[in-house]
């Protein structure tokens, strides 16, 4: 279980999102929401190409008021329709979907951080000219995060 991308925690909700690979493992997952006191949501996903999401947060990332996540890329309606409904209904979050095109541009691996006075939203450049204006404006304006977007192309060519 990798501790930097395999869980992605709604940590105001107390709920736990992991979607299953070879670096995810269910057992010491639900030790772990059980001990902590979380939801746990297993589920699993794919790319473009049908690979298995090796990490959650690849696919998703949780903010203080909203969720972005690629749920074309989750396996199954019925598990798509409970996603969407704990994000919208239990977290009281809003959903900003991305692609399976803008989850390969790291769309879904950004993080919030700050405070309720200055919350920026970090991400990287190429995640950043691959979110729509419209996705931008509702994170800037809607949610009130200021966009900071570095290069890190060196980074992500590893992967």
């Amino acid at each position: 279980l990798e501790g930097t991308g395999a869980l992605v925690l709604d940590r105001m909700s107390k709920i736990a999102y992991m979607s299953m690979s070879e670096r995810a493992s269910a057992a010491l997952a639900v030790q772990w929401a059980k001990k902590f006191k979380y939801q746990l949501i297993l589920f699993e996903s794919v790319d473009a190409e049908m690979n298995i999401v090796y990490h959650t947060n690849v696919m998703m990332s949780v903010g203080s008021s909203y969720v972005v996540a690629c749920l074309q890329c989750v396996r199954g309606q019925s598990m798509r329709q409970m996603l969407h409904d704990t994000i919208v209904h239990e977290s009281n979050k809003e959903l900003i979907e991305i692609t399976p095109l803008q989850m390969a541009a790291f769309c879904g691996n950004v993080l919030e951080v700050g405070d309720d006075n200055h919350r920026v939203l970090m991400m990287s450049q190429r995640a950043f000219v691959n979110f729509t204006e419209q996705q931008k404006t509702k994170f800037s304006q809607d949610h009130q995060l200021k966009l900071v977007a570095p290069n890190v192309t060196n980074i992500e060519s590893i992967f």
